[in-house]
Formats: structure tokens, sequence, C-alpha cells
């Protein structure tokens, strides 16, 4: 049977960012071991989600609930934040009193960190000194104090007009809405899409200076100018490693003519006859 804790059991709200040298750069911040003992309710390898991430305590409660259930031989939690990127400079402008003296004190800190005036940087600021402190404390639990950082963001009204004005039949693709995106954009959407989720294990495949990206049976082409030679050596790379079998093709389709397009696919159908006798599933995305 679980004993409740009182308020009198909980350290001061701000011990914690005191401690990792961030004193004063939050509005009244819950503290960590009030998150961790909520943690428990959470199943081993569970995920938790913190849509209002402010500071980022549970991320760190997160953590160090993990040092506790790696040392019972648990399966550790991962979390996902989520923070809107609140304007700090503006903040103090808007506001007055307190309000304005912590936001001045997070610009100042931020400014020290050469980071951006925005709230979830301080979340990722403390995320990253919580994971050193906690890995420094606890050398012999071996644990992933690692994270990823995205940022949702529109497209711009620019990259609107490219993707509406395209034809998938033009002999020229549109080089320009790669790097509208960016690869890693593009990549990540649609490994969520896929059910890989934000941080699978993705190879890089690099064929004749041109890059793939490769997991399990999903084989991604994002990047402009796949020449034939390119295509000839991802033929031979089918038919020669045993362990190379991707199924699906998945091709975003303004990089590509028409002709970069149908060659891959004419190219890669002649597997269908091979000693692998696979089909090829090809799955162009605009």
């Amino acid at each position: 049977m679980r004993t409740l804790l009182y308020e009198k059991d909980f350290k001061s709200y701000s011990d914690d960012l005191d401690e990792l040298g961030l004193a004063g750069t939050f509005s009244y911040p819950k503290t960590v071991y009030l998150i961790q003992y909520l943690l428990q309710v959470v199943d081993n390898g569970g995920i938790v989600l913190d849509f209002f991430s402010g500071s980022a305590t549970t991320a760190q409660a997160v953590m160090a609930e993990n040092i506790k259930r790696t040392a019972c031989q648990d399966d550790a939690l991962t979390y996902i934040m989520v923070q809107i990127p609140e304007n700090l400079d503006e903040k103090v402008v808007r506001e007055s009193g307190d309000t304005r003296e912590i936001a001045k004190k997070a610009i100042s800190k931020l400014d020290e960190c050469h980071r951006p005036h925005s709230l979830d940087y301080i979340g990722i600021e403390r995320i990253i000194r919580a994971a050193k402190k906690y890995q420094s404390e606890n050398s012999l639990f071996s644990l992933n104090y690692g994270f990823k950082h995205f940022t949702l963001q529109e497209p711009t009204n620019l990259s609107i007009e490219k993707m509406e004005r395209f034809e998938s039949h033009t002999m020229f693709s549109d080089k320009t809405l790669v790097d509208e995106f960016g690869v890693p954009t593009i990549l990540t959407t649609w490994l969520v899409r896929d059910g890989y989720g934000l941080i699978p294990d993705v190879k890089t495949i690099n064929i004749e200076g041109y890059e793939l990206y490769y997991i399990d049976k999903y084989l991604y082409v994002i990047n402009p100018n796949l020449s034939n030679e390119v295509v000839a050596s991802l033929l031979d790379r089918y038919q020669s490693d045993a362990g190379f079998n991707p199924q699906n093709i998945v091709i975003y389709g303004y990089a590509l003519s028409w002709g970069e397009l149908q060659g891959l696919k004419d190219s890669l159908r002649v597997i269908r006859d091979g000693e692998k006798n696979m089909r090829i599933n090809f799955d162009v995305r605009y």
C-alpha cells in the first residue's frame, strides 16, 4: 500500500532549477519529486506526454524515475514534451512586476547559453543540465539521456504556391521544394506516418554520392538528381546484398522528374524475376 505524500514532504518548488543553475527563470515550477511520485502509475516502458511542458519538470522527473527503474531492472520510460515557443522579449515588454523580472532572468540565462529567447529553450537547457547531473551521479547505470527537438512549422505561401503549380508528369523536377522543407523534416514526417515514431534507427545509405534512407522494409528517396548510375548501383545492391530487402520505396515526387521516376521503377521491376523474388511497392508522395 502506497503512503500519500503531503506538501511538507516535498522540496521547495525552486530547488530543482536552483541546483541546475537556472534559478528564477520560470514562474512556479513544479517539483521533480512530485511528478516522479505521480509517474509511479505509469507502466514500465510507457510514454509520458506533457502538453504544457513549461520548464520541462516532467522530463527531469522521467530521468530520475528511470534511474530507480533501472536499478530494479524495470523498463525505462520515454517522454514527449510539448511547449509553445513563447517569445520572452515580447513578454518583457508586455508584462510587469515579478512576471517581467522572471522573463528578464530567463533571457539573461539564455544569452549565457547562446540560445534563442523563447520559453521552450529554458526546458531544453534544463533537460541537458539534468541529464549531465544524473549521468555523473549514476555512472553505474547505462541510461539513454539523449533527446531530439522538433519544431512544428507551417509551410510558407511560396512553398504552397510551388506545390499547387507542380505537374507530376513534367520532365523537370522542382529541387527547391526539397530545400523549402529540408530532408530531415520530410524524412521525419514520413517515418511517423509509416509507424516508426520520432526516434527510429534509420540508416543513411550512400550510393555513388547519392543519399537514401533505409529502415526495415522501407527505402526513402528524397534528394534530387537521381542518376542512372545510382539506380544501377541500387539494383546491384538489391541483387548482391542478402540483408538488403526494402519492399517499399517511398519517393518525394517533387524531387524527381518524370523520366527519373520511371527509370527507377523500370529498373527495379526486374527484381521480381530475380533470386529474391520480391515485389517492390512504389509510393510517390507529394
